[in-house]
């Protein structure tokens, strides 16, 4: 990986290219580098606060599966008496500066030295042969020792001795702005074989000088030599296929998030409570970072757990899913079962037997206290952690809320992620006043003002001149807005309108109808017919390099995040805040929900005895429930829409009931088709009658013959009457009536109970 042009233009001297592919927008490139088969990709910005890194360095380790993974670039040196400009560095470890805690006379860091892989410190250790000879006539050395890590662009002699002296006992070599981003994603990923090759470029000072770019460009072309020159050597990674991946936890979790900061006692507070009770609550509003904050302990606390599991809990949808995906990836003994409930005893009973474990359920207001029905009764032996926003739900003996930022976090976190744009705290400080200290406002501002080159002065200028309708946030899950959240809901809007694409901002708008998480990209690509024009014109040409540029130009400004489920497809996420900001702005405007409507329309069909199809069901269901619930509130006087409408409920009725979700298919599918059946058409309507006889189907399948017969006839009679004895739809009917009567073993001759019950009903 590179993440400097100087860099890149190096590492194209030596690599041969020999194939190029696409990952979440960007191409990377599979060749030779030496004597063996690499794979090369750039980010365009350096440092781990660029929001495209992470994600695209871990997807490609997904991707690829590498024994190893290098980075190569540029870095600061730190002895101008023993070390030159050209000279490289090699790590033995990182030493990660960001994580600090300030003390009276000194400063704290959190964090411990990360060390590289054993076999590539051997290889890179190995420089004695290397002869490289720098473009001023000197020749090139090599340094192997810590190199200092962090988000901060080190421009001060002052920062960087004092960096220096905090991490002093370690004698660190130089610094840099990517290795603990490597590192994470590494980590998480299961590759123990990492290490950063980097030449000095300057000292962490006065890097503005006229040789600038002189200097990176002979530190670039010294530190990629010296890996060329490595990997020209024979066996000297052979042994690397045969290692065996680092041990980690299984788990779901996201990639890293690296500008997390402070909430330091916090996660130490929970931390103490973890060895004294199994199950914590945390409570907030949103946007306070509750799934940050849960996330950021599972990371540090990775060696702790064997599996980390992540579970929306916003409904028994979405915890399906993610139950289901356990059962699969555990390989529990049910987990292909097409019964929810058969999974759930699974899954219960493997929370009983098991330690080592954390659980994470977010969004838990959702499901309330319905959410313990889902979770084994008395102690756990592993860990369970809620997160919600309501603080009347409390799941665990142990709560507590979660606040916003203090005024001094704030200004640590806009120096951190931008540095550049904080050239005067007093305005750092009062930008964060400005958006009440809320987490989720802060990320929008940083990623608005690094893509504008803003600085603090500059966003609350725009911020105080950018004028917000007053009906903004009438929506339904804002109850009473606030000054606070009104202005919050700007920094969304602002960053809106520096989207170019109308095409991208056609997909954002549509995104604020669907269930804010997962949303799948192939749910557009499938119903592209139904698209604005725009937007359709990227999706019918299957170009996937601008389909993932629409979807970048988004994440860019932290409008949504992209991620990836087990096989590869892509889903997005909306913060459930902006996407209510997003309906507020669009209020009047009912095309946008049309044009969901049509999309999902188009798409929702799936085979019921397809074990893929039903797992794409689950994925698609809870994104069509929540759309159409919106096409109920805003278009629903139009009687054919409604129509359409009922047939949707019919087909989730279908799904669920066919595999064995009883309850759910008559909730969320059957009973709703029902009343909508019978307030356009009527109760005598043999559509209507279809519905009767769906239900009883499900009744039958849960053993209720009572009910299933009640049903049945009420569809028996309709259709008898409308269409006749001998139609089709009515002897089917009559055949599952009798099939329902006989299973029941009752006495009476079926003939004779059917007429009787016929009657009855008709008087």
């Amino acid at each position: 990986m590179t993440a400097n042009l100087h860099e890149q233009t190096a590492f194209n001297k030596h690599f041969e290219r020999i194939s190029e592919s696409y990952i979440m927008g960007k191409t990377y490139y599979i060749g030779r580098f030496g004597k063996y088969k690499a794979a090369h990709i750039h980010i365009n910005e350096q440092g781990p606060s660029n929001p495209e890194a992470i994600p695209l360095v871990g997807e490609l380790i997904r991707t690829l599966n590498p024994v190893a993974v290098v980075m190569v670039g540029i870095a600061f040196g730190v002895d101008e008496q023993t070390q030159k400009i050209g000279d490289v560095l090699v790590s033995k470890c990182i030493l990660p500066y960001d994580a600090e805690k300030i003390l009276e006379t000194s400063t704290q860091h959190k964090e411990t030295p990360k060390d590289v892989g054993f076999q590539l410190l051997n290889a890179f250790t190995d420089h004695n042969n290397w002869n490289y000879t720098l473009n001023d006539g000197q020749t090139s050395n090599v340094f192997v020792g810590p190199i200092l890590t962090g988000s901060k662009l080190i421009n001060n002699y002052e920062f960087r001795a004092k960096l220096l002296t905090d991490f002093g006992k370690y004698k660190p070599i130089g610094g840099e702005m990517e290795a603990y981003g490597i590192y994470s994603i590494c980590r998480l990923r299961g590759v123990s074989e990492w290490i950063i090759v980097k030449g000095i470029c300057d000292w962490g000072y006065n890097k503005g000088i006229p040789d600038k770019d002189k200097h990176q460009i002979m530190a670039a072309n010294a530190a990629v030599n010296f890996c060329y020159h490595v990997f020209n050597r024979n066996g000297v990674f052979e042994d690397l296929s045969h290692k065996t991946p680092v041990k980690r936890p299984v788990n779901n979790l996201p990639d890293p998030n690296l500008n997390f900061i402070g909430r330091n006692d916090a996660l130490t507070k929970i931390f103490e409570i973890f060895k004294k009770v199994s199950k914590v609550t945390l409570s907030g509003g949103g946007g306070l970072g509750k799934s940050q904050l849960a996330f950021e302990y599972a990371y540090r606390h990775l060696e702790e757990y064997d599996y980390i599991w992540v579970v929306n809990a916003s409904s028994k949808l979405d915890l399906e899913k993610d139950y289901r995906l356990f059962a699969k990836r555990v390989k529990l003994p049910l987990a292909e079962s097409e019964t929810f409930e058969h999974i759930l005893d699974d899954v219960m009973r493997w929370l009983e037997g098991q330690e080592r474990f954390l659980f994470i359920y977010d969004n838990v207001e959702g499901l309330k206290r319905e959410l313990l029905n889902f979770l084994p009764h008395g102690h756990l032996r592993g860990h369970v952690w809620f997160n919600t926003r309501d603080a009347h739900i409390q799941l665990s003996n142990t709560c507590f809320k979660m606040e916003n930022f203090s005024a001094f976090d704030s200004v640590v976190f806009l120096k951190k992620v931008v540095p550049t744009a904080v050239d005067d705290e007093v305005y750092a400080k009062k930008l964060g006043e400005l958006l009440w200290n809320l987490p989720l406002a802060l990320v929008h501002a940083t990623a608005y003002m690094e893509q504008t080159k803003k600085n603090c002065k500059d966003y609350i200028e725009i911020l105080e001149s950018f004028n917000l309708p007053l009906d903004i946030l009438d929506d339904e899950t804002l109850s009473s807005p606030t000054y606070g959240q009104r202005t919050v809901a700007k920094t969304f809007l602002v960053s809106i309108e520096e989207i170019k694409s109308v095409g991208a901002r056609q997909l954002f708008n549509m995104c604020a109808y669907f269930a804010p998480d997962n949303i799948p990209l192939s749910m557009f690509i499938e119903g592209r017919d139904k698209l604005p024009s725009e937007l359709r014109d990227v999706f019918v040409l299957g170009n996937k390099v601008k389909q993932d540029g629409l979807v970048r130009e988004l994440t860019r400004y932290s409008l949504l995040s992209l991620s990836r489920d087990d096989v590869g497809n892509d889903l997005l996420s909306v913060h459930r805040f902006v996407q209510s900001v997003i309906r507020g702005s669009l209020m009047g405007d009912n095309s946008w929900v049309s044009y969901c409507f049509d999309v999902v329309y188009s798409v929702f069909c799936y085979d019921v005895k397809d074990k893929g199809s039903y797992d794409m069901f689950l994925q698609h269901v809870s994104h069509v429930l929540r759309i159409v619930d919106y096409v109920e509130k805003i278009l629903g006087t139009d009687d054919e829409l409604q129509q359409k409408v009922a047939r949707l409920y019919n087909k989730v009725g279908l799904d669920y009931d066919y595999n064995g979700q009883c309850v759910e298919a008559l909730k969320n599918g059957y009973f709703k088709a029902l009343n909508i059946s019978e307030k356009i058409l009527g109760k005598e309507h043999p559509s209507t009658a279809t519905t009767y006889n769906n239900i009883a189907y499900v009744y039958s399948h849960q053993g209720n013959s009572k009910e299933a017969l009640e049903w049945c006839i009420k569809s028996y009679q309709i259709l008898f009457e409308k269409l006749g004895e001998l139609h089709p739809n009515t002897v089917i009917v009559r055949d599952n009536i009798e099939s329902v009567y006989v299973s029941a073993k009752f006495v009476e001759p079926f003939e004779i109970w059917l007429k009787k019950n016929i009657q009855r009903n008709t008087s």
